[in-house]
């Protein structure tokens, strides 16, 4: 009877994370035919933030979707309570797994959402990469820390049903609802919005049903022991297994259906800080169990508390690899050459977009929403190129020296791969 009870457990787990994988690559897919752009979490939590903290402009697609998963969160708890974690977990795993995945997510660009859901399904060898880095990163951590923090790793005693949660689960609401007006005043294409906003909620329930918000479930599939929980495998399958098979038909249309263009990563280029990028996140995803998107679906369950601090390590580790990338990585060569740079300048990604390889166009405000990438005249190419080869501190990113789309002027300081 314990293994007919284990065995019907385990179908009903395998079923619903195939379920909740289906939901997230239907999610994905449909924001590649509706908007045109790649699904990815880890630039969706960390751009609000550099937005915020005026390091670069405002991106409304960032700040709609950040709002719709947090929406879609609290409606699930209201709807779908068990999907959640009952109770906290400590503090110093939340926040230093936080900062590990807000390092690695940023010098790797991306999380399991793009790399993974929408890199694969392109056929990408930078996904296909990072996501080998931190898959294997995860599990042999995991695995090596099982014995020691097993019982770390177990939810607390739940919270009351009071405060903070109840609080907390208000303050989601009303938060989302803020992230949402101001995107959508900033947008003002009522498709685009409605388009962001069903792709968004769609994947926060996607997240919730597959069992991907519950840090135990994580914790168990990536620490291989006698209990191994193989069920979240179904989900990494089943959302891929859509994406492989829709997305080839979405790329033969000559446009998205809300958006002008496609606007897709670029980046071909295998660099060194896409594996350690993809390291540092697999440790910090083996600590804590969490990654980007469910820590936003997950500030509404009863664990939202934790959820929030994890956020704090998360933004703290974003903002270190966002100084080292800009004060280390992208150092101009006393020996580059000036095709050099303009090489670079071509094939620039912005961090804040560049999540999960995806490249979106920042400037909303200036060139209206849902516009095409924009491609520097040669005459300004030549001009980035020939400071940043003549200036051996110089970053390659023509916005990091103040050139804007629209010519000389102030940047939105950003980071590039």
């Amino acid at each position: 009877v314990p293994f007919e009870a284990m065995s019907s457990s385990l179908l009903t787990s395998i079923g619903m994370a195939s379920l909740g994988g289906t939901i997230l690559g239907l999610s994905t897919c449909a924001y590649l035919a509706l908007v045109g752009k790649v699904s990815g979490c880890s630039g969706t939590l960390r751009g609000p933030y550099l937005q915020l903290t005026c390091q670069t402009n405002s991106n409304a697609y960032h700040i709609v979707y950040l709002g719709g998963l947090m929406l879609g969160g609290a409606i699930m708890q209201y709807c779908y309570p068990q999907g959640y974690e009952d109770g906290g977990y400590r503090a110093d795993l939340m926040i230093f797994s936080g900062i590990l995945v807000g390092i690695g997510t940023t010098l790797g660009h991306g999380c399991t959402s793009g790399h993974g859901l929408c890199g694969l399904a392109r056929w990408s060898k930078r996904s296909l990469v990072a996501v080998c880095s931190f898959f294997m990163t995860g599990v042999v951590v995991a695995s090596a820390l099982y014995p020691a923090l097993k019982s770390e790793w177990e939810p607390q005693s739940p919270p009351s049903a009071t405060a903070p949660h109840v609080s907390l689960l208000y303050a989601v609401f009303g938060v989302s609802f803020v992230f949402i007006s101001y995107g959508a005043y900033i947008l003002k294409e009522l498709a685009i919005i409605a388009s962001i906003l069903l792709c968004s909620l769609a994947f926060a329930i996607g997240l919730v049903l597959s069992g991907m918000v519950k840090p135990t479930k994580v914790h168990g599939f990536l620490a291989i022991n006698k209990n191994w929980d193989p069920s979240l495998l179904f989900v990494f399958f089943s959302g891929l297994t859509v994406n492989l098979i829709l997305w080839p038909f979405i790329m033969k249309k000559a446009r998205p259906a809300a958006c002008p263009a496609f606007d897709l990563p670029q980046a071909t280029e295998i660099k060194a800080e896409l594996v350690y990028g993809g390291v540092i996140f697999g440790l910090g995803w083996a600590l804590g169990g969490v990654c980007p998107g469910p820590s936003i679906v997950g500030l509404s369950g009863e664990y939202g508390m934790s959820m929030l601090i994890w956020m704090g390590g998360f933004f703290i580790g974003a903002q270190v690899a966002v100084v080292v990338q800009k004060n280390w990585l992208l150092r101009g060569s006393k020996s580059g050459t000036e095709e050099d740079a303009m090489q670079s300048v071509r094939h620039t990604d912005v961090i804040v977009d560049c999540d999960d390889d995806a490249k979106d166009n920042h400037e909303t405000k200036s060139l209206g929403a849902g516009s095409p990438p924009v491609e520097h005249s040669p005459a300004m190419l030549k001009k980035i190129a020939t400071v940043c080869a003549d200036e051996p501190n110089a970053s390659a990113n023509p916005l990091d020296i103040g050139v804007s789309h629209g010519g000389v002027g102030k940047g939105h300081n950003p980071v590039v791969d």
